[in-house]
């Protein structure tokens, strides 16, 4: 049998063994740089982001420091202008040297029981009106603020803010002033109703207002000769002032509550005198 070499015929893969790659001076300069590029950006980033919280804590505590610093000036400056106020309602005084002191520790007893600041301002603006009325009206100074803390919620009611008027004194047909017209309102504390109420320039008139409304109609006479602000309410109650059941305890409750009864006491001679020449001025008319 004839042989045949068939080995040419087979497809033969060639094998080759390739060579190792090696990386050359200037790629691995490239390299590097690149690396320690990346590495600075990085430092750099990482500074700059701490020193940005660094500038914002420091100026946060700078904030907060120049805040309270703030805030305690204010309070000193609110002492200084309190011990003022103080100083000026002594000043008509002609006491001695130990009632005026006791007078200011009565002042500063009322003051300090102020829950927030918008008591603390209505409690020293409208508490030198009331010891005026005490002196030259004969109304004990307790009653005539625990009914404007409770007419007004301590200025905040819309007859105060709008028109002065701290005691809800409505405006009959012989008001010849200003009036707050259509105000609803509640008759004895629950019947809805709408009614004009009176105005007032400021907050003086509106506190003079009050003591002259009692003065005037003469239905409330009976009140003035009466030593609490307590006793002064239920008088006027009494003879037809409020009808809500719950007016005399209400009044009670923010007496108790800012020490108002120890406001009675002061200028108790003025006082004296106040009434004395008002009964006398009524006797000769």
């Amino acid at each position: 049998m004839k042989s045949i070499n068939l080995t040419h015929a087979i497809a033969r893969r060639p094998f080759f063994e390739d060579k190792p790659k090696r990386v050359g001076l200037f790629t691995t300069l490239v390299l590097s740089n690149a690396f320690w590029i990346a590495v600075s950006a990085t430092l750099l980033l990482t500074v700059i982001s701490m020193s940005k919280v660094g500038k914002s804590f420091a100026a946060s505590y700078w904030e907060q420091h120049q805040r309270m610093a703030e805030i305690e000036d204010a309070k000193a400056q609110a002492i200084a202008e309190r011990d003022l106020k103080i100083a000026n309602l002594l000043s008509v005084q002609n006491s001695s040297t130990a009632d005026i002191l006791t007078m200011a520790k009565t002042l500063n007893s009322v003051f300090e029981t102020a829950q927030n600041s918008a008591q603390e301002r209505f409690l020293e603006a409208a508490l030198p009106e009331a010891l005026r009325i005490q002196i030259t009206e004969g109304i004990p100074a307790s009653a005539v603020m625990a009914q404007a803390i409770l007419e007004s919620r301590y200025g905040q009611s819309s007859l105060a803010t709008k028109g002065n008027n701290f005691f809800g004194i409505k405006a009959f047909d012989t008001w010849k002033g200003p009036r707050q017209k259509n105000v609803p309102t509640l008759d004895d504390g629950s019947i809805p109703t709408i009614a004009d109420f009176r105005a007032y320039a400021n907050l003086a008139e509106g506190f003079s207002g009050y003591a002259a409304f009692l003065r005037e109609t003469g239905r409330y006479d009976n009140a003035f000769n009466k030593k609490t602000g307590l006793e002064f309410i239920s008088t006027v109650l009494r003879d037809g002032y409020c009808g809500d059941p719950h007016y005399v305890e209400m009044v009670r409750t923010i007496i108790n509550r800012h020490n108002l009864d120890k406001l009675d006491t002061m200028y108790s001679s003025q006082v004296a005198k106040a009434n004395a020449a008002i009964t006398a001025k009524n006797s000769r008319s």
